[in-house]
């Protein structure tokens, strides 16, 4: 409207089709202003803004941090599942480095623990200085000269073995699905009798060691 009140010709309407034109595009936007509708030509006014345009390039930002660092994200598990996993079970299967012999040197372990808590439970000589040494085995008694391994500390130490055996094999169990399942409840049900039985055994003769426990 101001500008068809121009009074100098050159800065009014030259014709009717610019009034269109005009109207048409005013009649355009309040149509998206009231359908709550943001048309590209509306959209990028409002980038423009210094307030949006500060907003916007924020929002830009973090998409390219978020997409760049989802990007190394996958790297890093593509590069676990197809180099790193292979490597290790490699490693873990090859005979050259000795780690096929893994499972034994856990079992081992685990006994070695299980011994330990027999010899806590049956007792140690103590010498003047509070500490004790004692020879891997004499007799495999339980009093005279005594020796790590006899016959109580041995069998804590297959107790200790079994209880580990079907902890993990419950807990794996738990954890995995498919043949890895199976295989590991039909394992633990395996261990569970034998287990139970060595721990009833240790019970009674913990009593029969250290009577005093009664």
């Amino acid at each position: 409207m101001n500008r068809t009140l121009k009074k100098d010709p050159n800065e009014r309407y030259a014709s009717a089709a610019e009034i269109s034109k005009d109207l048409k595009k005013y009649r355009d936007n309040l149509k998206a202003e009231e359908l709550s509708m943001l048309t590209p030509l509306a959209l990028l006014r409002i980038i423009r803004k210094p307030k949006a345009a500060g907003a916007t390039a924020a929002c830009l930002l973090a998409l390219a941090a978020a997409g760049t660092w989802f990007y190394h994200r996958q790297s890093k598990v593509r590069w676990a599942k197809e180099r790193a996993l292979p490597e290790i079970q490699r490693l873990i299967l090859s005979t050259e480095l000795g780690y096929a012999n893994l499972p034994k040197a856990y079992a081992l372990l685990a006994m070695f623990f299980g011994v330990a808590l027999g010899n806590v439970v049956r007792g140690v000589p103590l010498d003047a200085s509070g500490y004790f040494f004692l020879p891997l085995w004499t007799d495999f008694g339980i009093s005279g000269e005594l020796g790590i391994l006899d016959w109580y500390t041995v069998t804590t130490g297959l107790a200790a073995f079994m209880i580990l055996v079907l902890h993990g094999a419950l807990w794996v169990a738990l954890k995995t699905d498919g043949p890895v399942e199976q295989r590991c409840r039909s394992l633990a049900i395996r261990a569970w009798w034998p287990t139970g039985a060595l721990i009833v055994l240790i019970t009674v003769l913990s009593f029969r060691v250290q009577p005093q426990f009664c």
